[in-house]
């Protein structure tokens, strides 16, 4: 054993030993001076100095919207092996009372300095706009929670409301915003304890019942909504239909004030025996309301009988006008109200035999101020204005309508004119130039009106060319706008109007070569887009409404209006809505949820 551990010992202590004399040898050199000056920088340690140039724009990232309570946090450009890399964004928990800054890179001593993102304190210092407006139906064994604002990223976004299981013993307390050290901050609605007691039975009269107008429905019976109590308060309740009963009546609920408290009195189908007194006379005992403004038009061989308001169930109900084929030799006569014996009757319209022409075929006062006519333009053709004519003892309009060009000939508007106390319509004729009429002005004295307003939309690979006013025949005429495709390294220089010498000429667009690409857009807006427009799309069974919104194209805000979108079973849309992110603002798109 011992012989074998020296055989091992042996060759390492020699190796041992020929390694120390070579340190030792190499140590014992004598210094020599290098004398191939200092060394040039390498590219890793230029690299270690920091970018000198500013990191390129922040590129853009499409997302799919992850839902309230996530924020998008934006990626950035990362200096890493002497070059710009890019970082891509990533979603996290929103932070209550913060904020996400993000990454930013800051030149500092002519070197770029990256500033790392972090959450930082955000809360509002200016109230939260009114609550929005919204319309829900009762449901029974359910609360309405309304919605309400919420601060997220440096602004206020509207949460809508929702519907939640009523609680036994509980009552919810909508969310608020409390001012508090100068800051507002957001009290989170709950369910609380309902200490008080709720009353029974109302002490204070029910509000009017909303109006209702169901129409009609055969074989059905319409049953009024109601107001309800419940935990404490008035609750209004839809109407229904039901179907009618063989020898029976509804008898209409009603609320009746009974030792001091309102009690509702269930409505019931009622079996044969003498009817009950009517609620209300069969006739009324106050004159209707004024009719209602219908604007039908005209309509060729038709005449427009005119809506009325009708005595039904003790309430006047308005009933539309429509149109009824003209009868010859006859005209129709408009019913009417009258006042006879302390009550008002309807006295219906008729058709009544024309046995001697209208006394007065013609007007005696002058007619209204003709309507706004935009036909643009018609090359070879003459646009003939509408006029207002005098039909069954009133005006109606007639509208424009293009004529062709008559070689020689000029059309001359007709007109009404004044005679004898009485207005008559003079025609517009052709009329021949026997002497031309002297030249127009070729060019105008006057500047143009202003453009008109024209919302083209956008059209990929296409140039909206706008419109323009051109001096024709001695007046300004305005030219719609087209579209054209675009041009390779070519861009649209729109004409315009210059006032040379005294007179206005106009300088006609013209395509004109880039020498140099334009300079990229901004990746983003950094002012807030315009207020929504107003849209009123009514209701659509089956169907969402999404709203329109602003969008960024070629650098300005652009109007997308709003559609309607089928219902997806257990889901609901959340609209988009901007977000401010730095100093640029990012369009968050909708989503189902």
């Amino acid at each position: 054993m011992r012989a074998f551990l020296y055989r091992w010992l042996l060759p390492i202590g020699l190796a041992t030993a020929s390694l120390v004399g070579t340190v030792e040898t190499a140590s014992a050199q004598p210094g020599v001076r290098d004398h191939r000056g200092p060394r040039p920088p390498r590219d890793r340690d230029r690299v270690d100095a920091g970018p000198r140039e500013a990191p390129p724009p922040i590129r853009e990232e499409r997302v799919r919207p992850k839902g309230r309570g996530w924020v998008w946090i934006q990626g950035y450009w990362d200096w890493r092996g002497g070059r710009w890399e890019w970082n891509g964004g990533r979603w996290e928990r929103h932070r209550q009372g913060r904020r996400w800054r993000p990454v930013t890179w800051e030149l500092r001593n002519g070197v770029y300095v990256r500033v790392d993102g972090d959450w930082i304190d955000d809360r509002p210092n200016q109230a939260p706009p009114p609550p929005r407006e919204e319309r829900f139906e009762t449901r029974r064994g359910f609360t309405w929670v309304p919605g309400h604002w919420e601060w997220e990223n440096g602004q206020y976004v509207w949460v809508d409301g929702k519907y939640e299981r009523e609680r036994r013993g509980k009552r919810w307390r909508s969310v608020r915003w409390e001012l508090r050290d100068g800051a507002w901050v957001r009290v989170d609605g709950s369910w609380d304890d309902d200490v008080a007691p709720v009353a029974q039975y109302p002490v204070d009269a029910p509000p009017p019942p909303r109006e209702e107008r169901p129409g009609t429905k055969g074989g059905f019976i319409w049953i009024r909504g109601k107001y309800e109590w419940r935990n404490g308060r008035y609750e209004w309740v839809d109407g229904h239909w039901e179907r009618e009963r063989a020898n029976q009546r509804w008898i209409d609920g009603r609320w009746e004030l009974r030792n001091g408290r309102w009690e509702w009195v269930e409505g019931s189908w009622q079996a044969g025996g003498p009817p009950p007194p009517p609620p209300n006379p069969g006739y009324p005992t106050q004159g209707p309301p004024a009719p209602r403004d219908e604007r039908p038009g005209t309509k060729g061989g038709f005449v427009w009988i005119r809506g009325n308001y009708e005595w039904r169930d003790g309430q006047y109900q308005w009933i539309p006008g429509h149109w009824e084929r003209e009868r010859a030799s006859e005209r129709w006569i408009d019913g009417r109200w009258e006042l006879r014996n302390g009550r008002w009757e309807w006295i219906p319209g008729t058709w009544e035999r024309a046995a001697a022409p209208p006394p007065s075929p013609y007007p005696t006062q002058g007619p209204p101020a003709p309507r706004d006519e935009r036909p643009g333009t018609k090359a070879g053709f003459v646009w003939v204005r509408g006029q207002y004519e005098w039909r069954n003892g009133q005006y109606e309009w007639v509208l424009g309508h293009w004529e062709r060009e008559r070689a020689s000939e000029r059309w001359i508007d007709g007109r009404w004119e004044l005679r004898n106390g009485r207005w008559e319509w003079i025609p517009g004729t052709w009329e021949r130039a026997v002497a031309p009429p002297p030249p127009p002005s070729p060019y105008p004295t006057q500047g143009p009106p202003a453009p008109r307003n024209e919302q083209p939309g956008t059209k990929g690979g296409y140039v909206w060319l706008r419109g323009h006013y051109e001096w024709r025949n001695g007046q300004y005429e305005w030219v719609n706008g087209h579209w054209e495709r675009e041009r390779a390294s070519e861009r649209w220089i729109d004409g315009r109007w210059e006032l040379r010498n005294g007179r206005w000429e106009w300088i006609p667009g013209s395509w004109e070569r880039v020498a140099t690409p334009p300079p990229p857009p901004p990746s983003g807006p950094t002012q807030p887009p315009p207020a929504p427009r107003e849209e009123t799309p009514g209701a659509k069974g089956g169907y969402v409404w999404i709203r329109g919104h602003y969008e960024w194209r070629s650098n300005q805000y652009e109007w997308i209006p709003g559609h309607w979108e089928r219902e997806r079973a257990r889901q609901r849309w959340v609209d988009g809505r901007w977000e401010l992110r730095g100093n640029v603002y990012v369009w968050v798109p909708g989503f189902w949820q």
